[in-house]
């Protein structure tokens, strides 16, 4: 039940049904899905730690503010550790891994031409992780993992799909990350990986709106 609860919160907030520095109550949960309050606790404690729910000194629950410049500030960091991961997996990934890679850009491929973007944006994702998970180290999968699980990420995928132009040139960047595993080029790989992330925080800022404080205005569009 909790990994459920955790889940449809999670969509809730990508969507935009819960919005950015929207207070959440237990009791709202409550009456919204139709459970005690033992699991939506836990479930919200879970969501706190992927970065999704935020706490204030009198223990009052929000889901997480985007601003522009949290974005600026993690982008950065992630296309960074994202690069080393793949310069660390380049000489270990196997031929497994490099198949799983090309499927699920085949697939990405595929739902783009059946207009499944929503699709496209967790194909992506679990692209992401398969080389990441190829590197042995429980720190660095662990680092990238809290910064690419909260929800400054999370939207990203959503708002940057959102327009379907992006998608396809998403899948030629991942066909450039995948030769470059491929020719076992650590080099390479840690350049074409930070290039293609650069490239989706640009897509970010363009399609993202800001309010004159900074902090983002979820588009009603993807909140419907």
């Amino acid at each position: 039940m909790v990994g459920q609860l955790t889940h449809d919160l999670s969509e809730a907030i990508v969507k935009g049904t819960l919005s950015p520095g929207r207070r959440i109550t237990e009791s709202e949960l409550e009456n919204w899905f139709g459970v005690s309050r033992a699991p939506i606790r836990e479930a919200l404690r879970l969501l706190q730690g992927d970065g999704l729910i935020e706490v204030d000194d009198y223990k009052r629950k929000y889901v997480r503010r985007i601003t522009k410049k949290n974005l600026a500030e993690v982008f950065p960091i992630i296309a960074c550790l994202e690069g080393l991961a793949a310069r660390l997996a380049a000489p270990v990934i196997n031929g497994d891994q490099i198949r799983t890679l090309i499927d699920l850009n085949e697939r990405m491929r595929h739902a783009y031409f059946e207009a499944g973007y929503e699709q496209c944006s967790h194909l992506n994702h679990e692209f992401h992780r398969v080389y990441i998970k190829a590197v042995d180290s429980e720190i660095l999968n662990r680092t990238i993992k809290s910064l690419t699980n909260g929800i400054s990420w999370l939207l990203l995928t959503n708002i940057c799909y959102a327009d379907s132009e992006t998608i396809p040139v998403s899948i030629e960047e991942h066909e450039g990350i995948i030769e470059a595993f491929e020719a076992k080029d650590a080099e390479r790989a840690e350049q074409t990986v930070r290039a293609h992330l650069t490239r989706v925080y640009q897509w970010l800022l363009r399609y993202s709106t800001f309010d004159a404080k900074g902090d983002y205005i979820m588009d009603q569009q993807l909140a419907e």
